[in-house]
């Protein structure tokens, strides 16, 4: 089967990070024995696939199918549908037109979570067809935690780690709330360490907040960029992942936390909707929440099954998801 990926967002020279996401789908269909080229011209295509609904990109695959008959569906990731974001609703209302006839014309429609497909449908987004793919979550990440008790054990004088992974975007991931939130738990107790992996345009505003909180430098480990092995890596080493953002449509952090073992602490708003074996999810901006969460956390983070964790993990690996993308190709092929 012939494969075009159609996104504004792909990794280039220029941002190795930019639509990664959008990239490991990719690796993931090619990986099923399927042939994919990613935005180039290829009218021998049998199906597309529209990465994040926009209007240059969108055009394209509606013409595609107008002229030459080629289906496409559309894999949807942007946050602009959110109300926390609202950009889709601030578009020009032609624009608005567009997309929504690009929307309706493809063979289906599928959201990487729930919560993103409940607001394009808000939007005016229409469609016969809804589904939901995941994102992938790298294969090393099934490496089951290795952390030993003792490493966490307070009695032993060790800290129990906490994670936080982002891009650091104050808006969307709230890292200043959580700063406030563990400033306020510090005032009791301080056998943790919060490790801020990654880096972003609000990365050394963060840290500033930080020292005007006063919290102390000995609770705080600001790593930097990492690499994604290296993401893995510190949450095989701790206790408990913290993402309290404001909104996104998928906290992939999430899922690469659930695909080690170890629980987390969400914001309701993160997209994946944490199971309760896998961590407690709270109000998103509810800082009173979120220092009860961590207080509970560091407590009973033992009370979680890894095992039980990794299992809602299966879902995310490669194969899964490149098997249930060729499945939707398949069947939007025979329907067409």
């Amino acid at each position: 089967m012939r494969v075009l990926f159609l996104s504004e967002w792909y990794p280039s020279e220029k941002d190795q990070m930019a639509g990664l996401f959008v990239q490991k789908h990719a690796q993931a269909v090619a990986a099923q024995g399927c042939e994919v080229r990613v935005n180039t011209w290829w009218p021998q295509v049998d199906i597309v696939q529209l990465n994040v609904l926009t209007l240059k990109k969108g055009l394209i695959a509606y013409m595609l199918k107008r002229v030459l008959g080629i289906p496409y569906i559309i894999v949807e990731h942007w946050s602009g549908y959110l109300p926390q974001n609202g950009q889709f609703e601030r578009f020009p209302a032609w624009k608005q037109r567009l997309l929504k006839e690009i929307a309706h014309e493809a063979n289906g429609i599928y959201p990487v979570s729930e919560v993103l497909a409940d607001n394009m449908k808000r939007c005016g987004i229409t469609n016969n067809t809804w589904g939901k793919i995941n994102n992938v979550v790298d294969d090393f990440f099934y490496t089951p935690s290795s952390f030993s008790e003792a490493v966490f054990n307070p009695s032993a004088k060790r800290s129990i780690n906490l994670l936080h992974v982002s891009c650091f975007d104050e808006a969307p991931k709230n890292v200043k709330g959580l700063l406030r939130a563990i400033k306020s738990v510090s005032e009791k107790r301080q056998d943790f360490l919060l490790t801020l992996v990654g880096t972003g345009k609000d990365w050394q505003a963060c840290k500033d907040y930080a020292r005007e909180l006063a919290i102390p430098k000995s609770l705080l480990h600001w790593t930097g960029e990492v690499t994604p092995e290296q993401v893995c890596e510190y949450m095989q080493q701790s206790a408990c992942l913290i993402l309290d953002s404001s909104f996104e449509t998928y906290g992939i952090p999430l899922a690469e936390a659930i695909s080690v073992g170890i629980p987390s602490i969400e914001s309701d708003s993160c997209g994946l909707r944490l199971p309760k074996e896998c961590g407690v999810s709270i109000a998103p901006m509810d800082d009173e929440a979120l220092v009860d969460a961590i207080r509970y956390m560091l407590d009973h983070y033992r009370d979680y099954d890894a095992a039980t964790i990794r299992s809602y993990g299966e879902q995310y690996r490669f194969d899964r998801v490149g098997k249930n993308l060729v499945e939707i190709y398949q069947e939007t092929i025979r329907r067409k």
